[in-house]
């Protein structure tokens, strides 16, 4: 295989067509944007590559402590 991956995580590529596909590594070989997908390694020209944006991070339920710590909606009554 010629060239090594310039990058080993996760990230979309947009094509100029507007379709994207997320990607676990990407690299150029000559006229070729060579990327690994689930179906194995992809290839196309480079000239059909509009971007290629890293994946953003998966947020977690819960991550924001206003939410957790939110004042109640009804005053607490002592217990009887």
């Amino acid at each position: 295989m010629a060239g090594s991956p310039v990058s080993a995580e996760e990230s979309i590529v947009r094509f100029v067509n507007g379709r994207e596909i997320v990607v676990r590594g990407h690299w150029v070989a000559g006229s070729q944007m060579l990327f690994t997908h689930k179906l194995g390694t992809l290839g196309v020209p480079r000239a059909l590559v509009a971007a290629i944006e890293p994946l953003p991070a998966a947020k977690k339920i819960g991550g924001a402590l206003e939410a957790v710590n939110a004042p109640p909606l009804v005053a607490p009554e002592a217990f009887r």
